[in-house]
């Protein structure tokens, strides 16, 4: 995920373990997301920028 070209990637790394920190702890009727511009980082490469990375759509996908 992060840590993958600029040198903004370490506080990337921080923002989506900061994020799935805050999903692990969701109860029903909380609402989180998360947003930014930085597709390089945290979107499909090579494809759909609206989707998160494969090995971070777990902390995306919808809970009941």
């Amino acid at each position: 995920m992060p840590f993958t070209s600029d040198k903004n990637s370490v506080a990337d790394a921080v923002l989506i373990e900061i994020y799935a920190s805050q999903v692990a702890r969701t109860k029903a009727g909380d609402v989180y997301a998360f947003v930014t511009s930085n597709h390089r980082d945290f979107s499909r490469p090579n494809g759909d920028h609206r989707l998160p990375r494969p090995d971070a759509a777990g902390l995306f996908a919808r809970r009941g």
